[in-house]
């Protein structure tokens, strides 16, 4: 079955009843996938494991789906880097009704896709697409959120909000809900309220961080990591924008390589650069080779995938990428796990 943001309360309710063995969760909204993720894990009491569909044999499929741990307790299975097209060992097992429920993540399946295509026709699975929000969606998700807490907010105060908030669904979820609790004396949120609650002067921004980061400046960066911080951010969201401006800056530089202009090959990326940050990303992007924009890629992968699989806590993680990337230290990311 098909499911979307705007359907989402069906979803839960076909979960809760048991209605539904798996789904795959995809997009580019990365923000949005770990929010719909936890919201997920969240309807069950049980345990997570967690998996690279990489490293996964067809054997295994059944096997994960089913184990027991220690209780003999229903778990949850997560396995990332899904790909594109369904294997037929899993699909197999997915035709069982197997013991653990399975979430499957992905980046952008297309409707060509067979794991999509698959997730979306069996009355048993389900498909959870997430993807950027538009400044409609972000305008009709204030709206929903801040009605359902018994309030108003003003038009004018709602575009405000779409065009000044920065980062992905999980931000603005987060950004929504700190400007309820500041407005909790206002009947209608106006649009002063909204800039006195995600000002830029105390929410740090993704585009400026990422700014920072390629330029080097590590005060500006660490700032502004802080204010990302003091917001609950995680820091593997920190990781993800990170990525993606690198991938859009790769994504610059192969076209300059193919004979295309910096400035016509920034205005082919989608989502489009933010207006105000376009000059920097054009310098930056002036200064940097494919070479080194590969070389930040692979630590800034490596850091994740290290945030995904370990399980104690990486302390200081962001900054030991920066100094690793600005400074080219030989710094393990292992020496700053905390047992």
């Amino acid at each position: 079955m098909k499911f979307t943001s705007y359907n989402i309360a069906a979803l839960w309710s076909y979960i809760k009843k048991g209605d539904i063995r798996a789904i795959a969760v995809y997009g580019n909204d990365h923000g949005l996938i770990d929010y719909r993720c936890q919201e997920i894990i969240k309807l069950f009491n049980a345990n997570l494991r967690i998996y690279d569909y990489r490293e996964l044999t067809e054997a295994d499929f059944i096997f994960i789906l089913n184990s027991n741990n220690l209780f003999s307790q229903r778990e949850i299975v997560k396995i990332y880097n899904t790909p594109g097209n369904i294997n037929a060992a899993l699909k197999k097992a997915l035709t069982f009704n197997n013991k653990n429920f399975l979430i499957m993540l992905g980046s952008e399946f297309s409707a060509s896709s067979t794991t999509r295509q698959w997730f979306e026709t069996q009355k048993y699975l389900a498909a959870l697409g997430c993807y950027t929000e538009s400044s409609q969606d972000i305008k009709k998700l204030l709206s929903q959120i801040v009605n359902k807490a018994g309030k108003n907010i003003t038009a004018e105060a709602a575009v405000y909000f779409s065009n000044t908030a920065y980062g992905d669904k999980y931000c603005y979820i987060n950004e929504i809900n700190k400007l309820i609790l500041y407005c909790h004396d206002c009947d209608t949120i106006s649009k002063q309220e909204v800039n006195k609650c995600i000002s830029s002067e105390i929410l740090g921004t993704a585009d400026l961080m990422c700014i920072y980061f390629a330029k080097g400046l590590a005060i500006n960066f660490f700032k502004e990591v802080e204010k990302i911080r003091n917001n609950n951010i995680p820091d593997v969201w920190i990781l993800r924008a990170l990525i993606r401006y690198y991938i859009n800056l790769y994504i610059v530089l192969m076209k300059k390589e193919h004979g295309v202009s910096i400035e016509q090959a920034i205005k082919s990326i989608q989502p489009p650069i933010f207006f105000k940050y376009v000059q920097d990303f054009q310098l930056i992007a002036q200064t940097k080779t494919l070479n080194n924009v590969l070389h930040t890629l692979n630590e800034l992968y490596m850091a994740e995938l290290s945030v995904k699989t370990t399980h104690h806590y990486i302390n200081n993680m962001i900054e030991v990428v920066f100094l690793k990337i600005t400074h080219k230290l030989r710094l393990s990311f292992e020496f700053t796990a905390l047992v």
